[in-house]
């Protein structure tokens, strides 16, 4: 959180998506003001600004300051007075408009890019009289750049009669005088002559008899280019131009009856956009969308709409699309237009895309709601045709067109989705541990196992939990669960275990994260476990991203003693090389090649040559998915030293593993 020692001027469009997107930035430290007569002070939890109704501008920042107790006192008269002359002077403001608002902030950083967004010039000028800061309007109103700007340039671009004004200004100036407001005529280095509106603004800092000066620059013929800018600001998406989410919806309602009543909304969805961005960097990804942005517009030439809602979808609206045939092929240009090879930066991306499409009649029996609800469930209906496509299809069939026959299993879809979001938060999740013997029948190690705790309407199993993370870009948030609840477990029962250590696997999401090694080893100090007691397994299929954090924090794991164990071995593409890049201490070889042992000469030969890799890499080898007696006893032939499976112990609750134990010592 940002801690306001000293709280700075500025001025804002009144505008409650702008104040969103500003108050997330400053981490609810910003208060925003509407002229209006509302105080708007921070985020509430579904995002919305929260507001406060006090009876009178001053009494409204008081209350506001006192309920902030990191916001410092102001002067709310000089505050007042500065909104008052802001609202009266600003040749872009009418009745329309709503006036504009004031935002009180401390740090230099967010006051820059907030003055940058600003749609009229702002200077900042410190108590020597020098410019600190330019804004690009004010460039474009003067014609300037910084080096003609900063220090005390700025003065020569004003001529002679703005000096004595300002030194008179700052000599004389009280608390509770109004600013400094001058009309001048300047010409650009362009020879352009022009009429600004310039206002100043004295800001004392707190105790300190140091003071800046604001100073706001007008140029009444540019009003039509300010009011396109700020347009441009709230509407547009940053990286690709292109209609942000709430511009989008606004856009609708300037269709005909027609057009809005035969609409098709089309949900498009980059396949594995994330692989891009962890292969080849961020920068790369961008240039994807931006590409992919490009294509999207060149399918557009009129009435349609085309937005980024964010990440990597995209949301376009085709109005008055008066057949059903139409939107078929629609589909098929847009499968088209997309999914192409693009070269970035010498990279060539094959890029894929998954696409869903609802035809508003095809919704015609929320003919009863009004026009917002009816473009939700169309934009939802379209959205999860999107993720049908990206559960089951490819290539040139990549898009879905949503008919009433879909509802009762996008219905489901979504219901199940809910019931997983219920599942994380309940805590529905246990931990069950399958003991790992050694070739003398002792228990080497256990390996840590999420189940249900119970069975649920559309979850019957851990299964299907993870692929509704998978479809819902939630395995972080469910591995991390899985991972804290397996080493509170584990660090619980320890003293009961002996010297048993611990078999955890480890997804991907996980090992993408920067500072997952960090992470696992302060969950493990907070448990009591150590380091050493620790084995990950990792699979084949998670190595092959070829990613640099994942490297990153394999290598920090081993540097602090974790055993790593390569699991499901001999079921990817890229094994030996895996083998010889990271410091293996455990191989399980899958329970595809145990299944397929008895009977098969071939099966066994390519066991034996893996037995033999890992003896030669002086690895110890585990055989799992040993389902009977003739497979136990085949394994111990070819060399195995460990083995698991349902024959030799199912996994089972901590107390039913501690019982197993003592019982298994008293035998002994």
């Amino acid at each position: 959180m940002i801690n306001l020692k000293a709280c700075e001027l500025v001025a804002m469009d009144n505008n409650q998506l702008f104040a969103r997107k500003i108050l997330a930035d400053a981490h609810n430290d910003v208060v925003y003001y509407d002229p209006e007569g509302t105080i708007l002070s921070g985020l509430d939890k579904a995002g919305a600004v929260s507001t406060m109704y006090p009876e009178t501008i001053t009494e409204q920042l008081k209350e506001c300051v006192k309920s902030q107790p990191n916001i410092v006192t102001v002067n709310t008269l000089l505050i007042h007075r500065a909104l008052v002359c802001w609202v009266d002077s600003l040749p872009i403001s009418d009745a329309n408009d709503g006036g504009w608002a004031v935002l009180f902030l401390s740090s230099d950083n967010l006051m820059s890019e907030v003055a940058r967004l600003m749609p009229f010039g702002f200077v900042h000028i410190d108590k020597h009289l020098h410019a600190t800061y330019c804004n690009e309007v004010a460039h474009r109103i003067l014609g300037t750049q910084d080096s003609d700007m900063l220090n005390r340039g700025w003065l020569e671009q004003f001529g002679d009669s703005i000096l004595p004004a300002l030194k008179a200004y700052v000599d004389e100036i009280a608390l509770h005088s109004e600013p400094l407001s001058l009309s001048l005529k300047v010409t650009t280095p362009l020879g352009r002559e022009k009429s600004i509106t310039l206002q100043v603004f004295l800001y004392p800092h707190s105790g300190s008899g140091a003071y800046s000066l604001y100073m706001l620059l007008y140029d009444l013929s540019d009003t039509g280019l300010l009011r396109a800018d700020l347009t441009k600001a709230i509407e547009q998406d940053n990286l690709t131009g292109l209609l942000n989410r709430a511009a989008f919806l606004k856009r609708i309602k300037d269709f005909t009856r027609p057009e809005f009543e035969y609409a098709a909304y089309v949900f498009i969805d980059l396949n594995d956009f994330k692989g891009i961005n962890d292969t080849y960097g961020h920068k790369i990804g961008d240039k994807v969308l931006e590409n992919v942005a490009r294509k999207l517009m060149s399918v557009t030439k009129g009435r349609e709409l085309i937005s980024r809602f964010g990440g990597d979808e995209f949301v376009l609206c085709f109005p008055d699309q008066k057949d059903l045939t139409e939107i078929y092929n629609l589909g098929r240009k847009l499968v088209s237009v997309v999914n192409s090879s693009m070269f970035i930066f010498g990279q060539k991306l094959d890029i894929q895309c998954s696409i869903g499409i609802c035809w508003m009649p095809a919704l015609s029996e929320l003919r009863n709601l009004n026009d917002e609800a009816r473009v939700e469930r169309a934009l939802d209906a379209a959205d999860q045709c999107m993720y049908l496509v990206k559960k089951h299809q490819s290539g040139n069939k990549a898009f879905k067109v949503y008919d009433p026959s879909l509802k009762n299993l996008l219905f489901v879809q979504k219901n199940k989705q809910q019931e997983f979001n219920r599942i994380l938060q309940e805590e529905c999740i246990c931990i069950h541990f399958q003991p790992i013997f050694n070739d003398n029948g002792k228990i080497s190690s256990i390996e840590a196992l999420a189940r249900l705790t119970k069975e649920l309407t559309l979850h019957s199993h851990i299964g299907d939990v993870i692929e509704s993370a998978n479809e819902g870009g939630e395995e972080l948030a469910l591995f991390h669960i899985t991972t804290v609840k397996t080493l509170e477990e584990f660090g619980r029962i320890r003293p009961s275990l002996g010297d048993i250590n611990l078999n955890i696997n480890i997804d991907i999401s996980q090992l993408e994260q920067l500072s997952f090694s960090t992470w696992l080893s302060e969950q493990c100090l907070e448990n009591r476990v150590p380091f050493s007691n620790v084995s990950i397994e990792i699979t084949e299929l998670l190595l092959e991203s070829d990613s640099v954090q994942v490297t990153k924090n394999l290598n920090h794991l081993l540097e602090m003693g974790f055993f790593i164990s390569m699991d499901d071995f001999g079921t990817g593409y890229s094994s030996l090389k895996r083998l010889l890049e990271y410091q293996f201490h455990e191989l399980k070889v899958d329970r595809y090649f145990v299944e397929h042992l008895i009977g098969s000469d071939k099966y066994t030969k390519m066991v034996t040559a893996m037995v033999g890799m890992g003896n030669a890499l002086d690895l110890n080898l585990l055989a799992e998915g040993i389902e009977t007696p003739e497979q136990l006893e085949l394994c111990k032939a070819l060399g195995f030293t460990l083995f698991q499976g349902f024959h030799l112990a199912k996994p089972m609750s901590p107390k039913a593993l501690i019982a197993l134990l003592k019982e298994y010592n008293t035998e002994q």
